[in-house]
């Protein structure tokens, strides 16, 4: 089976080759760095499902599944995302393709009652439990596994959009349905395999002979993995742009140390990444702030002190005003088998469309 995997964030168009030159599968993964539920997830999703068009689903045989990423697992948001799919395919005339959704996953509103239970969900690399985590959790999703998807095609979907389920699980769901649903013809993915696949490196040829220890949707014997994101700390972003054309080498050199004395914020918060310099001059800002009240301070500073009336040589640019947001990180971990539950809604492109 010939599979490929691309990501819907940064946005991509992913129908273009050598990418879907005979491939028989393809994997829309979707990225944990935007914020929970993001409309911009949302769009880049739609959009890149969308771009396959008609000659992609009319081909015999093609499959496509969008895995929605950690912060996506809430039904009402998968729903809401396949009936934007289901729209987008009805316009192209691909309404009466078989779309599924798979529903579940979510642990964020079980985590109290899990540590209560003995469920440590130690970090995979330090051991810490996550209840000593002393930091704002945003989402907890559970690995949906390869027999989900492998379900939902079994049962006709040629367009999957899923919740949380990383991508050897997705390979292996693709090829536990190929193999009739029979777990015994589908080994795990290797490391190796899934490695190259999420590398980007094109389509891979994966085979029944492509072994690993062990499955790739269960680290160990009666787990899941798991992923849990939380906010590792408050941020002020923008882009500064010179109001000046006749800029030089050593304006970009100088622009972190104006910025941090304009601002009067210290050095370790402060981060000034120059932009290209071979499109249009600018620097990437991002300010650490150790609560909202500081947080949103820089961010009424930011727009006063680089206003375009403000004469100072930078102004922001109106694309990237100063903004406040969380910066997130995640804690990979492990949870019971049995907390996996999940759901498959299966309709027509056009039937989605209708669900609005």
């Amino acid at each position: 089976m010939r599979i490929a995997l691309t990501r819907t964030f940064p946005p991509t168009r992913p129908a273009t080759p050598p990418l879907l030159d005979d491939v028989d599968g393809l994997i829309l993964a979707g990225d944990s760095v935007l914020p929970v539920d993001s409309p911009l997830m949302e769009t880049c999703v739609v959009d890149a499902l969308g771009s396959l068009g008609p000659s992609f689903f009319l081909s015999a045989g093609l499959t496509a599944v969008a895995s929605l990423g950690g912060n996506f697992t809430s039904a009402r948001a998968t729903e809401t995302i396949a009936s934007r799919v289901g729209e987008k395919l009805a316009e192209a005339g691909c309404g009466e393709l078989p779309l599924a959704a798979i529903l579940g996953g979510s642990l964020l509103s079980d985590l109290e009652s899990l540590w209560r239970a003995g469920a440590t969900m130690p970090h995979v690399e330090t051991g810490k439990p996550l209840a000593e985590l002393e930091k704002p959790i945003v989402s907890a999703a559970v690995d949906l596994g390869q027999e989900a998807l492998a379900s939902a095609l079994a049962a006709g979907a040629r367009i999957v959009v899923s919740g949380y389920s990383v991508a050897p699980s997705l390979v292996a769901g693709l090829l536990r349905a190929e193999g009739g649903f029979d777990p015994a013809a589908v080994p795990p993915l290797s490391h190796a395999l899934a490695n190259r696949l999420v590398s980007g490196e094109g389509p891979v040829d994966v085979h029944a002979g492509d072994t690993a220890a062990a499955d790739a949707s269960k680290v160990l014997s009666g787990h899941c993995t798991a992923l849990v994101r939380y906010v590792d700390q408050l941020c002020v972003s923008t882009v500064l742009r010179p109001t000046r054309s006749d800029v030089d080498a050593e304006w970009w050199d100088a622009k972190p140390d104006d910025v941090q004395r304009a601002l009067g914020v210290a050095a370790a918060s402060l981060d000034v990444q120059p932009l290209d310099r071979t499109g249009l001059p600018g620097v990437a800002v991002k300010i650490a702030a150790s609560d909202p009240a500081e947080a949103h301070a820089l961010e009424r500073r930011l727009l006063v002190q680089f206003s375009p009336a403000a004469d100072v040589g930078l102004t922001y640019d109106a694309a990237f005003p100063p903004t406040v947001h969380q910066e997130l990180a995640t804690w990979p971990t492990t949870v019971p088998a049995e907390l996996l539950e999940w759901s498959i809604v299966t309709h027509t492109a056009a039937g989605w469309r209708d669900r609005g």
